[in-house]
């Protein structure tokens, strides 16, 4: 699947369910509007793209192109939110974009090349992220902890953290040069590669051809490199 930029996003009635026709590049696109309860965990998967918008009350603008709006199933047990596709394969013509209007959230699951992104900068005290199987994730944030589990996927982070736990492999990147951080543990192994800005320490333990590149003047710099492991100090 492939991520649908639409030139028009409308904010729909909230009380309401919508089915419209809208029209990017000559191709028909559903659009639909779910009401939701409120949510703090969420997982998306197959092929999914999520913009998140935070907002007063929690809705799903999904906007469907080359298929039905009943392709996609949104599950809500509790505070946890899945959302997916309800068959396992799809032509490439078939786009899914989801503007998820939350109130607060602390997890995000992105699976099978699902994506996640957010329309503003996401705060919140403790966010967990997972991402595995082609998924993508950039997101900018303000947070206290950030902890990330990452296989096989793609990340992007602005912002700040104070705390950040990372574990990457089977080839992850994380590009977070961007997201000025505190203290730092990374595990990276595998062919990932690591780059991120740390100001006060750094803990990371790398193996197996795998990369970590910091920049900033940490003033403690603790390491265990193994097997084609390299960490790289981006300001000498």
């Amino acid at each position: 699947m492939k991520r649908l930029v639409f030139l028009i996003i409308a904010l729909l009635c909230i009380n309401a369910v919508i089915v419209a026709q809208a029209n990017t590049t000559g191709d028909s696109a559903n659009i639909e509007t779910r009401i939701l309860q409120a949510f703090e965990s969420l997982q998306i998967s197959r092929g999914i793209n999520v913009t998140l918008v935070e907002a007063d009350e929690p809705k799903a603008e999904i906007y469907i192109q080359n298929a039905s709006p009943d392709e996609v199933i949104i599950e809500q047990e509790g505070s946890k939110l899945n959302i997916r596709m309800k068959s396992r394969s799809y032509p490439d013509s078939v786009a899914v974009n989801v503007f998820l209007h939350y109130q607060n959230i602390n997890k995000i699951s992105a699976l099978s090349g699902g994506s996640v992104y957010n329309k503003w900068e996401l705060e919140t005290e403790e966010l967990m992220i997972e991402s595995g199987a082609n998924a993508t994730v950039e997101l900018e944030i303000l947070v206290a902890k950030l902890t990330i589990n990452a296989a096989s996927s793609e990340i992007e982070l602005n912002g700040e953290a104070k705390a950040f736990d990372l574990n990457a492999t089977s080839g992850t990147k994380v590009e977070a040069g961007g997201l000025e951080v505190e203290d730092a543990t990374i595990r990276a192994n595998t062919g990932s590669k690591v780059q991120l800005l740390v100001n006060n320490s750094l803990y990371a333990r790398i193996g197996t051809g795998a990369l970590v590149q910091y920049a900033g003047n940490p003033a403690k710099v603790e390491s265990s490199v193994t097997l084609g492991g390299k960490l790289e100090a981006l300001n000498e």
